[in-house]
């Protein structure tokens, strides 16, 4: 007897931590405010990939540029364009998120000089 594969509807998770493989799905992250340098599992930042559906827009953090585009939920990414449109740099978001999220590890968002 041969397992039925589930129907996947719009909007559902199809696997963490891992790039798009077939056609329909793209790169998407959850609602927990985070840097775009934040790893997997930091502060409970986790991003899958999905199939995309209502309730999912083009995120502007900033996280994975090599990426390109990615998605968020509606609510998340407006809170977002909220903040950067008010700090004006990717930098100063970066700055703002790290002094409101615990880190378990030291972080440096700018290069020095000689690095």
């Amino acid at each position: 007897m041969t397992k039925q594969r589930k129907r996947v509807e719009p909007g559902d998770i199809v696997a963490y931590a891992r790039r798009p493989k077939r056609r329909g799905e793209v790169v998407a992250h959850n609602a927990v405010m985070h840097t775009s340098c934040m790893s997997y599992g930091a502060n409970g930042f986790r991003w899958f990939c999905l199939k995309l559906g209502p309730g999912w827009k083009v995120c502007p953090c900033g996280w994975r540029p090599d990426l390109a585009v990615h998605y968020a939920l509606a609510k998340h990414v407006a809170s977002i364009r909220k903040i950067r449109k008010r700090l004006k740099s990717q930098a100063a978001f970066d700055r703002y998120v790290a002094k409101r999220v615990v880190f378990p590890f030291p972080i440096k968002f700018e290069r020095t000089a000689g690095a």
